[in-house]
């Protein structure tokens, strides 16, 4: 996977943004083989020999592994709509063995229960 040369975001750098395709920015450990989420050091984990990471795009599609749905208001400072509409959580595993969690978006409730 080759890197872009785009504008990152101030949230760590954590994704492309803007692009007509945002990924996700991830690490390869180059001894090791190794992907994770998110990139935050020039070692896979503390005390790996084999280091460094590489920054690296990860797959923009996965597999929906686990959700919930949340009928309450997350805590300050996130800003929560008036009124509040329940939303979902989800974890995606991608193809890297990566998984991550996130806000699912463009299904209702209702819908994301019968896949």
């Amino acid at each position: 996977m080759k890197i872009e040369k785009k504008q990152r975001t101030e949230v760590e750098r954590l994704f492309t943004w803007p692009a007509d395709e945002p990924h996700l920015v991830g690490g390869l450990c180059k001894g090791c083989n190794t992907y994770f989420f998110p990139k935050f050091s020039e070692f896979h984990k503390p005390g790996c020999p084999q280091g460094p990471v590489k920054e690296v795009l990860v797959s923009r599609r996965g597999k929906l592994t686990s959700y919930t749905v949340q009928y309450f208001p997350v805590p300050s400072p996130f800003v929560n709509p008036e009124p509040l509409v329940p939303f979902i959580l989800e974890i995606v595993t991608l193809p890297e063995g990566i998984e991550v969690i996130g806000q699912l978006t463009g299904v209702s409730v209702e819908d994301v229960r019968t896949i």
